[in-house]
């Protein structure tokens, strides 16, 4: 399973995919994340699969790009 988001301060369009095996489920959204966010944030990962089960998640990869 994988994640992707992107986005793009000029079009103000934020993409995400979630690829599970063969699979690709993606939405988009048209935010102005300048207007909601201050200069300056910390990002951070969480998960759950919503039962009992103990579970691992891993970030592999993070990757950040400035357009």
């Amino acid at each position: 399973m994988s994640v992707t988001v992107v986005y793009d301060n000029s079009t103000r369009r934020l993409d995400v995919t979630l690829i599970i095996g063969s699979d690709a489920y993606t939405t988009a959204a048209t935010v102005d994340l300048s207007s909601l966010l201050p200069e300056y944030v910390v990002v951070g990962f969480s998960a759950t699969t919503k039962n009992a089960y103990a579970s691992n998640h891993t970030v592999v990869l993070v990757r950040f790009k400035v357009k």
